[in-house]
């Protein structure tokens, strides 16, 4: 899904750039601009990627193995946002998921001048699989700017049912952003995550560190990922203990 933060934000500092070169006029509109609401135009975006491992919550949905995907977002003036998601493989000949797709929905709401909490429920499914292994999954973020070019992330999910497992799952994720210019940037992310008891996953905890390259309508980035258990196929997911590198090109079509 789209960061919610990064369009918030972005809207934040159009805004504050158009304050500035309207300076002489503030005086005469202050009374309109206490009285305004920010202004939220409806927006859609469509973009595609192409991942070289498929991550999710640490692991790997595609055992190494590359993927295509397509996305369509849509946010309204209220802050109300959906969407729809998909990926395939593009060897799928030994994978039990070749093909997932998402459709999702919230609302997000700033806190502050700083941060931006957001709430969503998503549907996973995977059509050509032999096993049922869809799930619904819950999820919170937090995005708080704590600096001119740095964020904080914090995700909370939670899925009853998670790839179908008749378990839930509890996943906690933090994550660290910071733009070294108009292009460059570099993040880290550590999480964890926490099965019930009828589950045959492991808990697991896991993190990346990883650095990005703007250059409209591409953004390119290259990470490394490693987890807490061994080297293992668990449930058609791939976990690995040595360190895993992922380049990943997303092309924003519209």
């Amino acid at each position: 899904m789209i960061n919610r933060a990064n369009l918030h934000f972005a809207k934040q500092l159009k805004r504050q750039r158009r304050s500035d070169h309207r300076r002489p006029l503030r005086e005469h509109l202050c009374i309109c601009l206490l009285l305004a609401t920010p202004a939220y135009a409806d927006e859609f975006k469509l973009f595609a990627r192409y991942d070289s491992d498929w991550i999710y919550h640490g692991v790997s949905e595609t055992l190494g193995e590359p993927a295509v995907g397509l996305g369509l977002d849509w946010q309204s003036r209220s802050r109300l946002f959906a969407g729809m998601a998909t990926y395939r493989m593009l060897d799928d000949s030994n994978a039990p998921r070749p093909w997932s797709t998402l459709i999702y929905a919230g609302v997000g709401a700033a806190v502050g001048e700083r941060g931006f909490l957001s709430g969503s429920i998503q549907r996973r499914n995977f059509p050509t699989s032999n096993i049922p292994w869809n799930y619904t999954e819950f999820e919170v973020e937090y995005d708080l700017r704590i600096g001119p070019r740095s964020r904080l992330r914090l995700r909370a999910d939670y899925s009853p049912n998670y790839y179908s497992l008749d378990a839930s799952a509890v996943t906690a994720e933090a994550e660290f952003h910071h733009q070294l210019n108009d292009r460059i940037f570099i993040r880290t992310r550590v999480g964890a995550l926490e099965a019930s008891d009828s589950s045959p996953l492991p808990d697991y905890h896991y993190g990346s560190l990883g650095m990005g390259l703007r250059l409209k309508p591409f953004v390119f980035d290259v990470s490394a990922h490693i987890t807490s258990e061994a080297d293992a196929r668990i449930v058609g997911l791939e976990t690995f203990s040595q360190p895993r590198w992922v380049a990943r090109v997303v092309w924003q079509i519209y």
